[in-house]
């Protein structure tokens, strides 16, 4: 994390995967092939679903600028003014032009009309698929837009997880409610793989964390932008210490 200089607050990593001890901070990744054929019929019919309505395909980020600035507009109006980032057309054609270069973008066109409603980010590392983006226009995700996107995307990279590498479906979210993970672990077998976080503070952070502490319920209800990166650090404080505590139990 970052202030408005550049330089970092704090720093944050993880450590001892997998092991039971931990339960408050994970990742959720998919380390298996997606199969249509294997799922429930409710779940098979909320991809079937999306299908009937959207066609999926891998695009050239660059040709369709305008189209992902749209989606970025309006999936943006449905966050909470607290962390609703703010955009631009310019700026985000520099990020395509400059940051877009290795990355493979799924987009879901509407059929009847071939209009871009959602789009999604990949890019392939080493040992593993990282998945940063899935953003939908809020009034098609009743027509299962999400579940059509994800599912292609999945099978597009199913030989890379056959050969043992798996898709990073991000890690714990602080920044938000959401149950997108919950969701992926429902219809797409995700799962989440439990570690041990930490974070350390510049000492004027460290300070602070200290004295806000005791108040991060109340500060809960605070609602502003200042409020709310204070906020995701608390509850990450209160982690680490749930952590320590778990430890001398054991």
């Amino acid at each position: 994390m970052e202030n408005g200089g550049g330089y970092a607050l704090l720093a944050r990593w993880t450590s001892d995967y997998n092991q039971s001890i931990w339960k408050e901070w994970y990742y959720c990744i998919k380390n298996t092939p997606f199969e249509l054929s294997k799922l429930k019929s409710k779940q098979r019919y909320e991809i079937n679903k999306g299908r009937k309505y959207f066609d999926i395909s891998v695009v050239d980020p660059k040709q369709y600028i305008n189209d992902i600035y749209n989606v970025q507009i309006e999936a943006f109006k449905a966050y909470p003014k607290e962390y609703r980032p703010q955009i631009s057309r310019d700026n985000l054609a520099q990020d395509i032009y400059n940051n877009w270069n290795e990355k493979i973008v799924f987009a879901a066109f509407k059929k009847s009309t071939n209009h871009m409603v959602s789009y999604s980010i990949f890019e392939k590392k080493e040992c593993y698929i990282e998945w940063s983006v899935l953003k939908s226009i809020p009034e098609f995700e009743r027509y299962k837009v999400n579940a059509a996107i994800i599912a292609a995307s999945l099978e597009y990279f199913n030989q890379d997880l056959k050969e043992g590498l798996y898709i990073h479906g991000g890690e714990r979210n602080i920044s938000h409610q959401t149950n997108f993970q919950s969701y992926l672990e429902y219809l797409f077998d995700f799962k989440k793989i439990y570690c041990k976080l930490h974070i350390a503070y510049r000492p004027e952070i460290a300070l602070i964390v200290h004295i806000l502490y005791p108040f991060r319920k109340k500060l809960k209800y605070r609602h502003s932008k200042i409020f709310h990166n204070i906020n995701a650090v608390l509850l990450m404080e209160e982690i680490i210490r749930k952590q320590k505590t778990n430890e001398h139990n054991i």
